[in-house]
């Protein structure tokens, strides 16, 4: 059983007497704790911007030449929110209902209920940082009743409002690295976590301009990279995203929940990832010190999402969750030392990376990356889309496998590894997706239900309605990586759900 922190008490009371409980540095000590943020997109540059401003030092890794080329700019609708903030307490509810009946279930509790209860001051904090809001003639908003609820209401902005409320926490972000708190590293990609004593103490990076790989030391490690649904799709906005950096966390320990759960549109196939690396309440994984936020954990959303509730997920965990869970986490464990990164722990890290570019650099074979993405991506949406078969995942699992094998003989990587090298990258990113690609399948066979977004042809009924086994899957599913070439351990957490109200 896997331990998530979830506090005892009632639902509408758990985050708030949570928070009364979490500790933080003196503010003369917060210093002396470095920060590592590694993505840039609305959930990692709102962790960043709230943490600076908190005191802390904050480095962000950001693989573009801007964070404002993140793929937040394309997250579509408007934000959902509880719309009376004199009684806010019937929307919460009923945002927390809706947000569990569309994720089918297979949600936590209490990080939902939570969701809810934030998304006014996620309203009130996009006001604060000048989101341009539709408005009347007399400068009240123009809000649109969200699926006919009078406690609920979505706020939009005309179109593109993923794009204006990226713009607006970029700003925020660039305001702040401006003093001496935060400092940016654009055009830089995370390619290995470093443990350091069973507990995550900084990462291996490499610089995408000269090829450099460098050591980098904090007390604690925010992954904020997306999700994977590049996987399914070849749509522009996604082409750069990519999982290595959860997929390097996973193989120094961290869980990797719900992988085969994402959210496929079958109309474009610009897929959302519903599964991630495995958060407590506290978004810390169960690596001691690696916190993960936004689509990069597995979080609210269970089997299924609503799109307006995207913007909710990511903006809550960066302003009003990993600010107080992360100065928790550094209030109890001592500062790094200033040589840290000589430690043999980071050498080993480096010696990681270094072989596994030799490797890539070596096989010299015909095949460039992006065909292996290519036939990854047929394989993936004839196979395991959003209608599944037990015969085909099986079939696609022999076929991933199969792949990935090719590709260690066949790949062809041009250039040299210390300078510009976009092959090298791509390379890079795609033999972690192959690999990633059997733990989603594996998932996929193991979970025998019909679920959200995910059908099992042979759990339907006989006139096409899902058939849901609570009992035998009420549960997520928390996988550990165990060695090159072994099955991964399953873990299970249990879901259980009381109401707000107990």
């Amino acid at each position: 059983m896997l331990e998530a922190n979830i506090p005892k008490g009632l639902l509408k009371e758990k985050w708030s007497g949570h928070k009364l409980r979490l500790r933080e540095p003196a503010a003369e000590l917060r210093k002396n704790f470095q920060v590592i943020v590694v993505g840039a997109g609305l959930s990692g540059s709102a962790a960043a911007s709230s943490l600076a401003g908190l005191g802390f030092p904050v480095k962000v890794f950001c693989m573009h030449d801007t964070p404002r080329r993140s793929h937040s700019a394309a997250i579509p609708g408007g934000l959902v929110a509880a719309s009376d903030p004199g009684n806010a307490e019937p929307g919460i509810n009923e945002l927390y209902r809706e947000l569990l009946r569309c994720g089918d279930f297979r949600s936590r509790e209490a990080s939902t209920y939570r969701l809810a209860e934030l998304s006014p001051h996620v309203l009130a904090q996009c006001v604060a940082l000048g989101v341009p809001f539709l408005r009347d003639g007399e400068g009240h908003f123009i809000r649109h009743p969200f699926r006919a609820s009078k406690f609920l209401s979505e706020y939009p902005t005309g179109g593109e409002t993923g794009q204006r409320i990226l713009s607006s926490v970029y700003r925020e972000l660039m305001d702040k690295s401006a003093g001496e708190n935060l400092k940016i590293f654009n055009r830089q990609e995370m390619m290995d976590l470093v443990m350091v004593d069973g507990a995550a103490r900084g990462i291996i990076s490499r610089d995408l301009l000269t090829g450099h790989i460098e050591r980098y030391a904090a007390d604690a490690v925010i992954i904020a990279t997306g999700g994977y649904g590049h996987l399914f799709s070849l749509s522009e906005t996604v082409l750069s995203r990519n999982l290595t950096a959860l997929w390097r966390a996973y193989k120094r320990g961290a869980f990797w929940a719900n992988p085969c759960f994402v959210k496929v549109d079958p109309s474009t196939q610009a897929a959302y990832s519903l599964g991630g690396l495995w958060v407590d309440y506290n978004l810390m994984s169960n690596v001691p010190g690696l916190f993960v936020l936004g689509e990069a954990n597995f979080a609210d959303h269970g089997a299924d999402c609503l799109n307006e509730s995207i913007f909710l997920q990511c903006l809550c965990d960066g302003y009003f969750i990993a600010p107080y869970t992360v100065s928790n986490y550094c209030a109890g464990c001592l500062p790094a030392a200033g040589n840290i990164t000589r430690h043999s722990a980071f050498e080993e890290a480096e010696a990681r990376v270094v072989q596994k570019i030799n490797r890539l650099m070596s096989v010299n074979g015909h095949r460039a990356a992006e065909e292996f993405h290519f036939v990854l991506v047929r394989l993936l949406r004839e196979k395991c889309a959003a209608i599944r078969e037990e015969e085909k995942l099986k079939s696609a699992l022999e076929d991933a496998v199969a792949l990935r094998e090719s590709f260690w003989s066949e790949v062809k990587v041009c250039g040299e590894e210390k300078e510009f090298n976009q092959t090298l990258e791509k390379a890079v990113r795609v033999s972690d997706a192959l690999e990633f690609v059997e733990l989603l399948l594996k998932d996929a066979l193991h979970r025998r239900e019909s679920c959200g977004a995910q059908v099992r042809r042979e759990f339907l009924s006989k006139d096409g309605a899902a058939l849901r086994r609570d009992a035998e899957f009420g549960y997520i599913a928390a996988w550990a990586y165990d060695g090159v070439g072994k099955e991964p351990l399953l873990h299970k957490e249990t879901l259980t759900f009381s109401g707000p109200e107990t």
